[in-house]
């Protein structure tokens, strides 16, 4: 009888230490690289042409690059660069936010050229460009281009 009075609080511990870890992306791009790419985006962040070695993705091409995966999107022109976390789940739901602990849950969508999220409050359509190896994410707002360096991150449970 005394083993089953432990059972319960053991199984409710292991419950909650589960519940409250978390699942922290985990960078796969190194500082260097990030900031030639960084670099590199805002130099160009105001021409009308794609740079040598650049091309805008399809929407099938983004499809394939993106739907099933999880990507970091970093801002790189704001006073305060933000990473995004994106999860994008191959059903039309993804998840969005800023830090490992909280997302919110949004639509995603796709057209001929680009990706939408559909988000509370925000809604973006973003126009994804490659040079074979990384993906440049750009959206326009009042008539002003917006840049996010998209990286692939895996998840690792803390």
């Amino acid at each position: 009888m005394s083993r089953n009075i432990f059972r319960l609080p053991f199984a409710a511990i292991v419950l909650l230490l589960t519940a409250c870890t978390s699942y922290t992306p985990v960078t796969t791009m190194s500082d260097q690289h990030f900031d030639e790419l960084k670099k590199f985006v805002l130099s160009n962040q105001t021409n009308e042409v794609l740079p040598t070695g650049w091309r805008e993705l399809s929407g099938e091409e983004i499809r394939l690059q993106m739907v099933g995966k999880n990507f970091a999107g970093h801002q790189i022109q704001m006073k305060r660069n933000r990473r995004f976390i994106y999860e994008i789940k191959g059903n039309g739901i993804m998840y969005r936010g800023l830090g490992e602990y909280f997302r919110s849950e949004c639509s995603w969508s796709i057209d001929e050229h680009s990706i939408f999220f559909d988000c509370p409050e925000v809604y973006h359509r973003w126009f994804v460009f490659t040079n074979g190896n990384d993906l440049v994410a750009m959206r326009i707002f009042d008539g002003r281009r917006y840049f996010n360096i998209l990286e692939e991150i895996a998840f690792q449970r803390s």
